[in-house]
């Protein structure tokens, strides 16, 4: 903040706001920073002059790991709209994203490549692994997380044909469906899904693929803490009922606690919203 309040001393154009305070209605000072006032839903943020300060903002909720993992415009620019303002921050996303090598490099495509037809080699695997690997992730980290699910859909891979996965979902109670085989569009929600993800956790990784499991938890992280361009809302606000704090903030200076007494009527609204 003490940078921000030395460059915003600096700018001409942030000194005449300033001074004519009065007749902005949609800028205040607090703290010597000049702040935007937006719309309902977003909160009032500081105003960042032009030069290396927004230069490094957009890397930050972009580039980095922890805090952007490449996701797109709509994205990037609704975390920045969060946290900073300033003229023509669209314009800049849009220019600094199509400008950005990873992302052109490893862009989903919607149609195949043409190739070559020739058989499938049969994958090497130690199934029994698999299996147990698929049965400890849906116990550690679907049940005890969020419950026992009444109903499970999942494709037709060994590790969930299995008997030992079966015999999980018997002692569930649950329900298991499978997909058809060979018709993705059965699963097309997860299938859309790890198209988004895959993108990025491609433009995150090395150059031999071998540490995409180190990205993956960063990239889930910026989809959940980012809004969802179907539903409008984000994935982690409406699990958490509060918005996701991502590594950079912590660079703030003032600490605020606040608690939203109306989440859970928001959510109840934007359910019925979704089964109409």
């Amino acid at each position: 903040m003490d940078d921000l309040r030395k460059r915003e001393e600096e700018e001409q154009k942030i000194q005449e706001i300033k001074k004519n305070i009065r007749n902005k209605k949609h800028y205040f000072i607090e703290d010597g920073i000049l702040f935007r006032k937006q719309q309902l839903s977003l909160p009032p943020v500081p105003y960042v002059p032009a030069g290396r300060m927004r230069a490094d903002i957009l890397k930050i909720y972009h580039d980095t790991l922890a805090n952007g993992a490449q996701f797109g415009r709509d994205k990037t620019l609704r975390k920045i709209q969060e946290r900073y303002y300033w003229p023509t921050m669209i314009a800049h996303i849009r220019n600094h994203i199509n400008s950005c090598l990873p992302c052109a490099q490893n862009k989903y495509r919607r149609q195949k490549l043409p190739g070559k037809l020739k058989p499938i080699p049969p994958p090497e695997g130690i199934w029994k692994l698999l299996t147990t690997t698929a049965v400890k992730f849906l116990i550690n980290d679907v049940i005890l997380k969020y419950g026992t699910p009444t109903c499970i859909l999942t494709d037709n891979g060994t590790h969930f044909t299995s008997q030992v996965m079966n015999k999980l979902f018997e002692n569930l109670g649950a329900t298991h469906l499978y997909s058809t085989v060979y018709h993705p569009q059965t699963n097309r929600q997860i299938e859309r899904f790890n198209a988004t993800m895959d993108g990025k956790i491609i433009a995150l990784c090395n150059e031999r693929r071998i540490i995409w499991d180190e990205v993956l938890q960063f990239v889930t992280f910026n989809y959940n803490a980012s809004i969802h361009a179907t539903a409008k809302q984000k994935p982690f606000e409406m699990m958490h009922g509060r918005q996701a704090t991502l590594p950079f903030d912590q660079q703030n200076e003032i600490i605020s606690l606040t608690q939203d007494p109306e989440h859970s009527q928001k959510i109840r609204i934007f359910l019925q919203k979704m089964s109409t």
